[in-house]
């Protein structure tokens, strides 16, 4: 699985191997950052590679930097993708909402954010409001994971050429446990299906979105906004490896 994460034109790619079944074709050298296949003398260089021994705490180490970076009002956007049984589900914790040794990225996300978000209330004495949504994208439609309604518009703003989503949920929340519900009640919204590669593959693309604004102590003060986007891809192969429909 590789996960793509940055802000703005910071631009990091991650490499995770995940255990063999078998004999395996490729190697990991994480003091240089490499993928070395022996069989053809080849290599390539990532931002960080992590092998099969590599635990879910260490991944989430290398991404937990962007958590302050959106604090600070930048946008930040970690991608999962990778062909069909990789591990992307289960590296972004999508389908996990426990806080245990298993958990992902996205839930040791929300256990850590919301102590940060209120120590600094607690020190700056600004207002802070945070909003989750969850998508679906399946067969080029977007689906509104926490809603039934399915009219959702994507426009741009002629004047600051923003995106937006007409049309989108989006739920205030206060705390991790507010936003595990939403998480675990998109999760189980998401299509899944039985394909030859995984019994229990995704068959879309799902993003979780958390949005912050944090407003000043005085009316003076800008408010901030920013969002986390986080988004577990449908697999990267071909649907005739899957033999999915």
């Amino acid at each position: 699985v590789s996960l793509v994460c940055g802000m703005s034109q910071n631009i990091k790619v991650v490499v995770r191997v995940r255990p063999s079944q078998g004999d395996r074709c490729i190697e990991c050298d994480r003091a240089n950052k490499t993928l070395v296949l022996p069989r053809v003398r080849q290599q390539y260089i990532f931002d960080d590679v992590c092998d099969d021994k590599v635990t879910q705490v260490e991944v989430y180490q290398i991404i937990e930097p962007l958590i302050n970076s959106f604090l600070d009002g930048y946008n930040a956007t970690i991608f999962a993708y990778g062909q069909t049984g990789s591990g992307k589900t289960h590296t972004m914790g999508t389908a996990n909402t426990e806080h245990n040794d298993d958990a992902g990225i996205l839930p040791r996300v929300l256990h850590h954010l919301f102590p940060l978000l209120e120590k600094r209330e607690q020190e700056g004495g600004s207002g802070v409001e945070m909003a989750v949504s969850f998508l679906e994208i399946y067969n080029e439609e977007l689906v509104d994971l926490l809603s039934d309604s399915t009219a959702i518009r994507v426009v741009e703003d002629p004047r600051t050429k923003a995106i937006a989503l007409l049309g989108a949920t989006e739920e205030r929340v206060g705390s991790a446990q507010e936003a595990f519900a939403y998480l675990e009640q998109g999760s189980y919204n998401r299509r899944v299906a039985s394909t030859s590669m995984n019994a229990t593959s995704s068959r879309s693309h799902a993003i979780f979105t958390l949005s912050l604004v944090q407003r000043g102590s005085s009316d003076i003060e800008e408010a901030k906004s920013s969002k986390f986007h986080f988004v577990d891809l449908a697999g990267s192969e071909r649907a005739k490896s899957t033999q999915a429909t």
